[in-house]
């Protein structure tokens, strides 16, 4: 009988309808008696105060990582502010602005409720810091990189590249038009951020073509100009099915000022250097809207708190007209300095690392399309995961990781590090940059591991909160593996990315959300959900909470806001029944709770709707 009763959501209405309905022969002490204990199991799930021990585990998601800041602040309002945090490619940037949270010196002094009402507030705070830029061309920068990873090719500069680049269709019209695409190679690097690689080596190459003329020199400017029409085509599209360059194109991001950029956005959230003006503006941002807006969005903050838009502005205002990056910049505080903090990039090492940096150096000689085509590498122990962190963590993660699961096997210290080094490496992956030199190995961006809950379970999290979406592991990491390590078990056409290819496309999905009985292939160890011992099915059965989003159903171009708040509603499986806080009646939405029969749902085309969140 007790099975009738939700012991999640137990309220007075429940226990009558128990009551109601119950057979007339059971007794009432028995009644009641259930009721109370459903009741207890539900008031002991809901306590008001902070779960203690728990680490938040972020997958990465490209250009779609402002979803992260509604996950994020949902995960705050309802377990309370964690001890430790993890995550690769996109998600590096997070715990980054993260950490620069916890080092803001007011919200660090706030008691365990109200420092988690401001982290919320904070993340909350991103949208509209995005949305409008603030008042400073500095932090105008900022916000343009965090457009730029998110793959929107909008800025002014840019477009007026693209026009320019749209009428060069062979060497004689690039010839005429020369001093028109020098003046527009001058705005992408004034911009910095648009100031990368490619751009980089098309201003040298001009400059060169100018002073002393050659058809072969005007020959090699054009073929990179089609190259650099190529990576902007493919500018965030992370397909790895259909770039044969994916690894050795440059790329038009400037990742060393796209971190200076997150830089400045984190010294303004930890208050670095701050005027005291600055941080009166910002006490007064938090007072204002701090405990009064939990468990809302901010469309809902707007509606019935809009002075909060007023208080951002007001300290906003007053804190960027006097920044000026300082040696004290968050971006050269090292890797962990407030909590707990892994991050990570894939690592090609061994007689690899001189197969790719040849192939490379070919393709930036010749552009030539057959080059890129064959990058496995040497030998399968070549590829590694690298994490950076700090000391005594990576130690326990040497120690304590199970090898037996592929993902741990390939582990790698790569030490404690700056901020400014570590997202120079893990941000730029494959799709947004070619690979880069790390010391004396190649990095390949933070694409290796997007579920590093066994990371933060070998550091001594008791507790991981996984924020993640919906569907199996993700194809544009099948597709890198496969470039990487062959997989002949995975056809290319398990891997399409256009949806206009429905049985293609359907496969794809298939594949990744039911797995399959694979379990000795590279695939079946990496990716099926089906195997147990995948570094996939693995990572999510460590998860004591999995924040399910929906974030890949989203264009980041058109509905921006709408991710953001799918994000913050999103459900939330909560396999160990981890202690939760109560949200105000107010809260905007509901909080809601998968649970494990929830799996057995299906898409109209058969797939678990909640594959990759429930296993």
């Amino acid at each position: 009988m007790i099975s009738r009763l939700n012991t999640k959501h137990v309220t007075f209405g429940d226990c009558l309808k128990l009551f109601t309905s119950a057979p007339r022969s059971t007794p009432w002490l028995v009644l009641l008696l259930i009721c109370s204990l459903a009741s207890l199991a539900w008031s002991q799930t809901l306590l008001p105060k902070e779960s203690t021990d728990y680490c938040v585990a972020i997958r990465g998601n490209g250009e779609l990582a402002s979803a992260h800041w509604g996950a994020f602040a949902k995960t705050l309002e309802t377990f309370g502010t964690p001890v430790g945090a993890a995550g690769g490619s996109s998600a590096s940037i997070t715990v980054f602005l993260f950490e620069s949270m916890l080092s803001n010196p007011i919200v660090a002094a706030l008691d365990t409720t109200e420092k988690k009402e401001a982290l919320a507030l904070l993340f909350k705070a991103l949208e509209p810091l995005v949305s409008k830029v603030g008042h400073d061309s500095r932090f105008e920068e900022a916000l343009v990189g965090l457009r730029m990873i998110q793959g929107e090719i909008t800025a002014p500069p840019l477009q007026g590249f693209l026009a320019i680049l749209a009428h060069l269709q062979n060497p004689t019209i690039l010839k005429s038009t020369l001093s028109k695409l020098e003046a527009a190679l001058r705005s992408l690097q004034d911009s910095q951020i648009l100031n990368g690689p490619a751009i980089q080596r098309l201003s040298r190459d001009i400059t060169q073509l100018q002073q002393k003329f050659s058809i072969d020199q005007l020959n090699l400017v054009f073929a990179e100009v089609n190259d650099i029409k190529k990576s902007l085509a493919v500018f965030g599209k992370f397909n790895a099915k259909d770039d044969n360059q994916l690894f050795i194109r440059d790329g038009v991001l400037n990742f060393e000022a796209l971190t200076n950029s997150f830089g400045a956005l984190a010294d303004f959230l930890s208050l670095r250097n701050a005027t005291p003006a600055a941080t009166l503006a910002f006490q007064s941002f938090r007072n204002a809207c701090g405990s009064q807006t939990v468990g809302l969005n901010w469309e809902a903050i707007m509606t019935l708190k809009p002075e909060c838009q007023n208080h951002l502005n007001q300290w906003v205002a007053s804190y960027l007209p006097n920044y000026v990056p300082q040696a004290n910049s968050r971006l050269h505080d090292p890797i962990g300095q407030t909590l707990s903090v892994i991050t990570s990039t894939a690592i090609i090492q061994g007689d690899s690392v001189e197969k790719f940096k040849n192939i490379k150096a070919q393709y930036q000689r010749t552009f030539s399309s057959d080059l890129g085509v064959d990058m496995n590498v040497v030998k399968d122990e070549d590829l590694k995961f690298g994490y950076w962190g700090r000391l005594t963590d990576l130690e326990k993660m040497k120690s304590l990781l199970d090898p037996k699961i592929d993902k741990n096997s390939r582990f790698l210290s790569l030490g404690t590090q700056p901020w400014n080094k570590i997202l120079a490496y893990s941000p730029a992956e494959p799709g947004l940059s070619a690979f880069l030199e790390y010391e004396n190995v190649i990095s390949m961006g933070g694409w290796s591991d997007l579920h590093p809950i066994p990371a933060l379970k070998a550091i001594g999290c008791k507790n991981v909160v996984y924020l993640t979406r919906k569907q199996g592991d993700s194809d544009f990491c099948d597709g890198v593996a496969k470039r990487l390590l062959g997989m002949p078990e995975l056809g290319w056409d398990f891997l399409e990315k256009d949806p206009a290819n429905q049985a293609d496309f359907l496969k794809t999905n298939l594949k990744n959300a039911l797995g399959n009985e694979d379990t000795s292939s590279l695939w079946g160890r990496f990716f099926n959900i089906k195997n147990p011992e995948s570094s996939f099915a693995h990572s999510l059965k460590l998860a004591d909470a999995v924040v399910c989003t929906n974030w890949n159903a989203f264009d980041i171009k058109t509905d921006f806001h709408a991710m953001i708040d799918e994000a913050y509603q999103a459900p939330i499986f909560n396999r160990s029944n981890l202690p939760v806080l109560e949200l105000p009646a107010i809260s905007s939405p509901q909080l809601r709770f998968l649970k494990p029969s929830d799996y057995q749902t299906k898409s109209i085309d058969g797939i678990p709707v909640f594959a990759g969140c429930i296993n």
